[in-house]
């Protein structure tokens, strides 16, 4: 707009306000010219009527005042024309055409600067789009490891903690921040159909135990109820687990319950 502006404005000035302005000193010119002609005619008939005595020496010098008058603004007149031609109108086309140049140049300036701009941000754009692109692969892959770390039972019951033994015989807790390694048992999903009852039997009685022989099974916490069972398994060595009761030694004995209708728990 401010180029287009400065091109109306030149435009203007050469095909308007010059034309114009000449026209009105050419016309003032015309008039001033008309003006000394018609003092020359009056200063002449003067002239003649006071050397034949009809009119006196002031009248005379009237004219001849009025002549030099008219005179000076005619010269004035083209004076003005001669300013304008000659400095005025080469001074304001210079001037306007400068204003031209100018608006051009910060034209080009500003279609440089905004074409620079755009590739920057252009640039910036593809630079967003590959860095969305490459969080948008590690939110997939964040989601999916998300995903996997749900487990879900492959059943209804109840679901048990395991409390396998680590390194040195401590026992790892399952809680929430716990480290856990590879194939770690985590939880069990312990089958309510069946029953089986880990007791321990002392060396001194370990063999009146055999495979397959009836046994009552008796609960501290269910007092007066007995559950029948049969032994299902029994361990070949004492068991080593108790290493602060060194000195007694104990067989793991499995026994498997029958069906029961005591209220248990594992």
């Amino acid at each position: 707009n401010k180029y287009d502006l400065a091109v109306l404005d030149l435009e203007k000035y050469q095909q308007g306000d010059y034309p114009q302005k000449k026209r009105t000193i050419e016309s003032d010119i015309k008039l001033k010219q008309a003006e000394l002609q018609r003092a020359v005619d009056r200063l002449d008939g003067t002239k003649k009527l006071l050397e034949k005595g009809y009119v006196n020496k002031g009248e005379l010098e009237a004219d001849e005042l009025s002549l030099t008058k008219a005179q000076i603004e005619l010269e004035k007149a083209q004076n003005e024309m001669s300013l304008l031609e000659d400095f005025e109108k080469r001074r304001e086309i210079s001037k306007l055409e400068t204003g031209v140049a100018e608006a051009r140049e910060e034209l080009d300036r500003t279609r440089v600067s905004s074409e620079s701009e755009r590739k920057n941000k252009e640039a910036e754009v593809d630079s967003a789009e590959s860095k969305l692109e490459l969080e948008n692969l590690q939110l997939a892959k964040y989601e999916t490891q998300l995903t996997n770390s749900k487990i879900y039972a492959p059943q209804a019951g109840m679901v048990v903690y395991s409390n396998e033994s680590g390194r040195w015989n401590q026992s790892q807790r399952i809680e929430e921040g716990a480290m856990v390694r590879n194939r770690q048992k985590l939880i069990e999903l312990p089958d309510f159909s069946s029953w089986m009852v880990e007791t321990r039997v002392h060396e001194s009685m370990i063999q009146q135990v055999a495979l397959g022989q009836a046994a009552l099974i008796s609960l501290e916490a269910l007092s007066g109820q007995i559950a029948r069972g049969s032994v299902a398994k029994i361990g070949v060595l004492p068991d080593s687990s108790r290493w602060f009761m060194p000195d007694t030694k104990e067989y793991l004995v499995n026994v498997h319950l029958s069906t029961t209708t005591l209220t248990l728990k594992p």
